[in-house]
């Protein structure tokens, strides 16, 4: 039996083309997922009719409906929707999400239930789905949340009772190939609480991969097929088949989208081992100073209310702008603030009043 692990999927792109033309994915990965009994998959958008959107930070996505045909042509059959644009059109467009799934065949994990069992060669297989907080909790309404520590008993409880666990753990910074220090320890806990194999997704880039304890931590998978936006790093990934006999084995297969469809691709897999050789012989420190060398003028940015072009401004001076409104002890009170957990909690419901209310 195969099991494929797939990358973001969101074709949110507005097109007027018609159904036929639709086709995105070459005839070579078609077959790979007509082969498997199971592809799962993260659905990063809700298919819904976008009555109300979700107020909050970043792009209210959506998938066209035509699409669900496609998804039950190419045998994409569970989906995980613990992530950051589930919620977009609000709780309604999510329900309104999962009847249109059900539709089709196409179960979910991450809200309702956080993982699903499956009964392989006389081998069970959990696939497990959960995210960080990032305008996906409304309410009582919620996908399963890192930092609700759920994961903890649940893994607990899987370990013993399961061969083999997949984690899908949508984290990670956006474009960014490598994982910060605590995503690391992030995912190695899950690993320590159970995991085989981790799989962050949501960084929209293909990353590189880690042995920690004899298990897998593959920190970016790339998108699936995500047509937001056309660059070199949203255009590739790695599809990952488990291979389920005696023994369990993983497959990688990477990809690249030429034109509007995927390709089977070795030659993104020569780049992959070379980040994750570098990644491993370095370490994390080195990527995380780069990280924060190129995003400092821009969190500073927003922490003093900005605009974007106030921003770009500020970067082309060097950072002169927030400097003289920021002094060392400024700093250091906002960084009180988000470090001490009581603090955090009244800055963030006060930030809620204000916006909300």
């Amino acid at each position: 039996m195969i099991i494929n692990i797939l990358g973001d999927f969101a074709p949110v792109k507005e097109t007027d083309k018609s159904m036929n033309d639709l086709e995105f994915l070459s005839s070579d990965i078609q077959d790979l997922l007509q082969s498997a009994n199971v592809n799962v998959f993260n659905l990063e958008a809700p298919i819904c009719s976008k009555k109300k959107r979700l107020l909050k930070v970043g792009p209210n996505l959506n998938i066209d409906t035509r699409y669900l045909q496609y998804m039950q042509k190419y045998n994409l059959n569970l989906a995980s929707v613990a992530n950051n644009h589930i919620f977009d059109y609000g709780v309604e467009g999510y329900f309104e999400t999962v009847e249109n799934l059900l539709r089709y065949d196409i179960s979910t994990i991450g809200v309702e239930k956080n993982y699903t069992v499956l009964d392989v060669e006389s081998k069970k297989i959990a696939i497990y789905s959960l995210a960080d907080h990032e305008f996906n909790s409304i309410n009582e309404n919620s996908v399963n949340l890192f930092k609700s520590t759920r994961f903890i008993q649940e893994l607990n409880y899987l370990s013993k009772e399961v061969d083999y666990i997949v984690v899908l753990y949508h984290s990670g910074k956006e474009e960014h190939k490598f994982p910060t220090p605590e995503l690391q320890q992030r995912c190695r806990l899950l690993v320590d609480y159970g995991a085989n194999i981790v799989v962050t997704q949501h960084s929209h880039t293909l990353g590189v991969k880690e042995i920690y304890k004899d298990n897998t931590i593959y920190y970016g998978q790339g998108n699936f097929y995500f047509n937001l936006i056309d660059s070199d790093h949203w255009n590739s990934g790695v599809i990952l088949s488990l291979k389920v006999g005696k023994n369990i084995s993983v497959e990688e297969n990477f990809y690249i989208k030429k034109g509007e469809k995927l390709f089977l691709s070795e030659d993104i897999k020569e780049n992959f081992y070379s980040n994750t050789s570098n990644f491993n012989r370095k370490g994390i420190s080195e990527s995380f100073n780069e990280l924060i060398k190129k995003e400092t003028m821009k969190y500073l940015g927003v922490f003093l209310g900005f605009s974007k072009v106030l921003r770009f401004i500020d970067r082309r001076l060097k950072g002169a702008i927030s400097k003289r409104m920021y002094k060392k002890r400024q700093l250091l009170t906002i960084l009180n603030y988000l470090e001490c957990e009581t603090h955090l909690e009244i800055l963030k419901e006060v930030l809620r009043s204000k916006i909300y209310d």
